[in-house]
């Protein structure tokens, strides 16, 4: 692992609380709105990502994903935005996908326009049959605010 990806590791996971995402697979590009991913693994053989467009504070579409050999049966995504306090203050709930599936995605989408967003997180939060399975979220700021990291 590369110097600067180390120091951008170890940077998202000061800003995720450990009881919320034990484990919390990011990449640099989750800082950058304008195309922020990340991925959280969840049982012994799934996945789960997200990926935000948009720019800054202006989200265009939030996609959630998963990838589970063994299936998910009856699954649907939430999308859940937080504040910088860690409470929700909108969230959307995905249609039930019925019948089982190994892999599956969910998109909400405010294109051609965007939806103005607080200063916090947005996460995908995947169930199964109505239980929680798991969520992969990234982080929303303004970047004049918080700056990135830098070498």
């Amino acid at each position: 692992m590369s110097h600067n990806l180390t120091r951008h590791l170890l940077y998202a996971l000061r800003l995720t609380p450990a009881f919320v995402f034990p484990l919390l697979v990011t990449m640099p590009g989750q800082y950058a709105l304008a195309d922020a991913d990340g991925t959280s693994l969840f049982g012994i053989d799934g996945t789960t990502t997200i990926n935000v467009k948009g720019d800054e504070l202006r989200v265009i579409s939030v996609r959630g994903s998963f990838v589970k050999p063994r299936g998910l049966c009856n699954w649907r995504y939430d999308f859940v935005f937080n504040d910088t306090d860690g409470n929700d203050y909108y969230t959307v709930r995905g249609a039930t996908n019925s019948g089982c599936d190994s892999q599956g995605e969910d998109l909400l989408t405010y294109a051609p326009s965007f939806m103005r967003v607080r200063e916090g997180r947005v996460c995908a939060r995947l169930y199964e049959s109505g239980s929680y399975v798991d969520a992969a979220c990234v982080h929303l700021f303004n970047s004049s605010n918080n700056p990135l990291p830098r070498d």
